[in-house]
């Protein structure tokens, strides 16, 4: 046998030994069962009945030389006496499993591009197995370049076929039009086959179609009923928006208590919104007993997993000493990373810190940029802010007209502070600055 591999013996036996690193090592753990059963219904047995064992070695430990071996002993048995031509889907598991090795890097160099390579000959097999992971590959861009065009159109062959994940995937792809044309209602249908075979992720999708009412009536009942289906497959976000349907009384019983429950499950599962929103639950004593200890706890792990409100949320708790050890500059430290994810009331509050020079060198020219950064997001608190150094004339030339103006605006937002202030600026009477 020419190349890497070698066939040393063919001799009777009781079984099928493909005994080397490499892709024949798949053989071993995939498909001696498929090798034995074409060997045992053929002629392929001794003349005492016994059956015949191909006995395949090889020490070669590249990549491509195991393919070489790997086409070269399957050709051996397409063509040898002893046992009958394989069939196209086994020719697909094959290859199918040669790609997944490629993908785990399981006795092979891990590699995207040959992973890719064998996907793509087990699909043209009909392997529904690859022709999910090829969609996947052109999807997220493994060992090929992104296209969501292509990822559609083989998520649609497994989808035919009657995979759910590529159900699931192509309706997220028709859903947003990535790729495909957006069809809400083709979403629909497409989350419904595969919700209807339990997968919890579509059921989760499905449940917000019906939620907001895309491609569907909007029905808030059915909505719920499917994400406690998929919250009871323990799925986080599906546990979150149940947890969200119990706090507002939408589509099931209104019940903080409940809300909780699903709150703590998701917020377990490293759901960071749950973990946001349990922590203000243990703040406000909303559905649990006030805790700020367990509030700190929560919203400190939503703020290290990057989320702004709780970054915003545990400043505050440093600034006023709830839950911690009283702390400017632990304050200072989450105020800033909350404002650089465009917090406007991180802005505001790292503003006034700039203003009394806490934790900071004043600066009443940092101050102003940071309530002007705050005030043009519409945050009345900032507005106000920016409205009464412009008065006074802190950080910027004073001009009532410019007071006037955002005192205004904070006002529009029902700002009692800022109503007050334009009472009496309309009647002539000013902060007085020393």
């Amino acid at each position: 046998m020419p190349g890497s591999g070698r066939l040393l013996a063919v001799a009777p036996a009781a079984e099928v030994d493909c005994d080397c690193v490499g892709i024949l090592g798949a053989w071993r753990f995939h498909c001696v069962n498929t090798l034995v059963a074409c060997i045992m219904t053929s002629s392929g047995r001794t003349s005492s009945g016994q059956s015949m064992t191909i006995r395949l070695r090889t020490r070669s430990r590249g990549q491509r030389p195991f393919d070489n071996v790997f086409l070269q002993c399957y050709g051996f048995l397409q063509q040898s006496p002893i046992g009958h031509r394989m069939t196209e889907y086994d020719q697909g598991d094959m290859f199918d499993d040669l790609g997944r090795r490629y993908e785990r890097g399981d006795g092979l160099v891990q590699s995207d591009s040959e992973a890719l390579h064998w996907y793509l000959e087990a699909a043209r097999y009909g392997n529904v197995h690859a022709q999910h992971s090829v969609g996947l590959f052109y999807e997220v861009g493994r060992g090929v370049k992104v296209s969501p065009t292509e990822a559609a159109l083989w998520y649609e062959r497994a989808a035919t076929l009657g995979c759910e994940w590529s159900q699931l995937r192509l309706g997220r792809l028709v859903k947003k039009g990535d790729g495909i044309a957006s069809d809400p209602e083709e979403a629909v249908r497409l989350f419904r086959l595969a919700a209807d075979k339990g997968l919890a992720d579509a059921q989760l999708e499905l449940a917000i179609m019906f939620d907001q009412g895309l491609g569907v009536v909007k029905d808030h009942d059915q909505a719920a009923a499917l994400f406690r289906l998929a919250a009871e497959q323990s799925n986080a976000a599906a546990e979150y928006y149940l947890a969200v349907c119990h706090s507002r009384g939408t589509g099931v019983r209104k019940s903080e208590v409940v809300a909780v429950h699903w709150y703590r499950r998701a917020a377990g599962r490293g759901h960071v919104s749950a973990q946001l929103d349990l922590g203000a639950a243990f703040a406000n004593g909303r559905g649990v007993i006030r805790s700020d200890d367990e509030a700190v706890r929560w919203f400190r792990l939503a703020a290290e997993a990057g989320n702004a409100t709780a970054q915003f949320n545990l400043g505050l708790f440093y600034a006023s000493g709830r839950g911690v050890s009283r702390s400017d500059a632990d304050a200072l430290h989450w105020y800033r990373k909350a404002a650089q994810q465009g917090s406007n009331p991180a802005c505001n509050n790292l503003g006034q810190f700039f203003e009394e020079g806490r934790a900071v060198e004043q600066s009443d020219e940092e101050a102003v940029k940071l309530y002007r950064r705050a005030a043009e997001g519409s945050n009345p608190q900032s507005q106000c802010n920016l409205a009464r150094m412009y008065e006074t004339g802190r950080g910027v030339p004073q001009s009532f007209d410019e007071a006037i103006a955002w005192y205004r605006k904070a006002a529009d937002h029902d700002s009692r502070l800022a109503k007050e202030a334009l009472r009496r600026l309309e009647s002539g009477a000013a902060i007085v600055t020393v």
